[in-house]
C-alpha cells in the first residue's frame, strides 16, 4: 500500500532557513513534497489558484511584502484554507505575536530551535498529527509547539 505524501507549503524568505528545513525533511522517514514561497504575496497568489490545498502550511512571521500575520488575515479574508493547518514557524518568541497568530487563525506556533537535532522531532510531530481530528488549543500555552 502506498503511503500519502505530505504536501508541505513553507513560506520563509530566509534561504538558510529553507535549506535547514530541507535538510531536516531529508532525515525524516515520511515522504514529503515541499513547496517554498519567499514572501507572503507569492504564497497568497498560489493559494488562490490551487485546487488541492497543502496538508500543512508553515508560515514565517518576518517576510517581505506580506508578513506572517498579514498572510493569516488575508487567508481568513479570502477563505482560502479553512481546513488546512497553519503553523507559525519562527525564531521569534514574542507574546504579542503569539497572541496575534492565535487570534488570526493559526493552529499552532512553533519557535524554531537553532539546532537541527532539536528541530527534527518537532517537524516530525507536525507531520504525523491527525489534523482532521485536531482541536485548536483554547489557550496560548498549549498553542506553542515545543
Amino acid at each position: 500500500m502506498r503511503t500519502h505524501i505530505k504536501n508541505i507549503f513553507l513560506a520563509d524568505d530566509d534561504n538558510d532557513e529553507v535549506v535547514f528545513f530541507k535538510d531536516i525533511l531529508g532525515k525524516i522517514t515520511l515522504e514529503t513534497k515541499l513547496t517554498v514561497f519567499s514572501n507572503g504575496e507569492k504564497l497568497i497568489d498560489k493559494l488562490k489558484e490551487i485546487d488541492s490545498p497543502p496538508d500543512i502550511l508553515l508560515l514565517d512571521l518576518e517576510m517581505p511584502k506580506l508578513n506572517g500575520i498579514d498572510v493569516l488575515m488575508k487567508i481568513n479574508e479570502l477563505n482560502l484554507l479553512s481546513t488546512t493547518p497553519i503553523v507559525i514557524y519562527t525564531v521569534i518568541k514574542n507574546e504579542l505575536l503569539i497572541k496575534k497568530s492565535f487570534e488570526n487563525g493559526a493552529w499552532g506556533y512553533l519557535i524554531k530551535p537553532f539546532d537541527m537535532e532539536d528541530l527534527k522531532p518537532l517537524i516530525e510531530r507536525l507531520l504525523i498529527v491527525d489534523w482532521q481530528n485536531f482541536t485548536i488549543p483554547d489557550n496560548l500555552e498549549d498553542f506553542i509547539i515545543s
